[in-house]
């Protein structure tokens, strides 16, 4: 749905039968700062109008229109978009078993990974908007294909971080709403609360407080979607307040839980 003229949008979307590939769309974002974080599944992304400015380990990639970008699961990043008018993009979420069988089928061989942030292959960046068009799963695997070429094979990791941090990986997973401490959640996997925050961040990219902030503020994009209330969402996932919650969640999204609310109503014909 296209977004008001000026006003700011971010949408989500899933494709009907799919649970390997999740969608954003933010139009007229900007200008804004996502601060450091993580994602447990490979993020491609493209930009449609405007532009995004990327850091990770030692790189920076200026992504302008009709440009695309790609990161590894657990590779923490900062982005912020570039000049002062909006900003229209879009983040594929792609699951690790989906991206590898898209690696293979492009004539690579164990698993995926991308050493540059920003992608070149011409073919991709050309049949990319289109798919975006009229997104689907069929179609999506030949883009994983021509994207195949950007990648390097090397061994596939633990999709937990490694056995020492699989506890604490189902902790912050399970237990959104409660305030975990560093000294719990140390105390749960028998390490020292230091020497836990150093094995966590190298596995995850953040330390684990950011990484459980990050998980609740996804949980509440559901929690505002199903009850249409801030309170609730704010509640329901331990913060301290309705505004606390507030200002977290556009920090961290883009936009105001409101507007989220107000995009999702009027999406449903509830306005």
């Amino acid at each position: 749905m296209p977004a008001c003229a000026g006003q700011p949008a971010i949408q989500f979307f899933s494709l009907p039968g799919e649970v390997d590939i999740r969608l954003v769309h933010g139009q007229h974002v900007g200008p804004h700062t996502f601060p450091a974080h993580a994602h447990r599944s490979f993020a491609l992304g493209y930009v449609e109008k405007g532009g995004r400015l990327i850091q990770s380990q030692g790189q920076a990639a200026s992504i302008l229109a009709g440009e695309g970008f790609i990161l590894n699961p657990l590779q923490a990043h900062t982005c912020r978009i570039m000049g002062s008018s909006g900003h229209d993009y879009w983040v594929i979420s792609i699951s690790a078993a989906r991206m590898q069988r898209g690696f293979i089928a492009g004539g690579g061989s164990g698993f995926p990974r991308f050493p540059r942030l920003k992608i070149s292959a011409p073919g991709f960046l050309h049949a990319l908007p289109a798919w975006l068009e009229n997104p689907s799963g069929a179609a999506f695997d030949h883009l994983l294909e021509l994207l195949a070429a950007e990648a390097e094979a090397v061994e596939a990791p633990d999709p937990a971080g490694g056995a020492l941090l699989a506890e604490i990986f189902e902790q912050l997973e399970t237990r959104q709403d409660e305030k975990l401490s560093l000294h719990e959640l140390a105390k749960a996997a028998h390490l020292s609360p230091f020497y836990l925050n150093r094995v966590f961040r190298a596995a995850a990219g953040v330390p684990p407080h950011t990484y459980l902030l990050q998980k609740r503020i996804k949980s509440a994009l559901t929690v505002l979607t199903e009850t249409g209330s801030i309170a609730a969402a704010a509640q329901s996932l331990g913060f301290a307040d309705q505004s606390h919650f507030t200002r977290l969640f556009k920090r961290e999204v883009g936009i105001t839980p409101g507007r989220y609310l107000a995009l999702h109503r009027k999406k449903d014909g509830r306005l």
